[in-house]
């Protein structure tokens, strides 16, 4: 099964805005915190959101997280705590 370009263009994106975005709440932050900057960088740049956004946001959180299941290899990303998040 070929894997879909789109996807990982999409989520490595997503994972440029949350970087963007946790750099400017101060390194760390609450999820919900996190959603609304990372809307905010979707509007500057002028995107339409994913339909399911904020599971857009957490599974792109869980791939670059070196504590999730889900990690791929690239640690970006760390939970501290129940819905917190900080960039490595």
């Amino acid at each position: 099964m070929a894997k879909n370009p789109e996807k990982k263009t999409e989520t490595r994106y997503v994972a440029a805005q949350l970087i963007k975005s946790l750099k400017k709440l101060g390194g760390k932050a609450s999820i919900p915190e996190i959603y609304e900057e990372v809307k905010r960088l979707y509007k500057a740049d002028r995107r339409d959101l994913p339909a399911s956004f904020e599971a857009v946001v957490r599974r792109t959180l869980q791939i670059y997280c070196p504590q999730s299941k889900q990690f791929r290899g690239e640690g970006l990303f760390q939970k501290t705590a129940r819905g917190f998040w900080k960039e490595l």
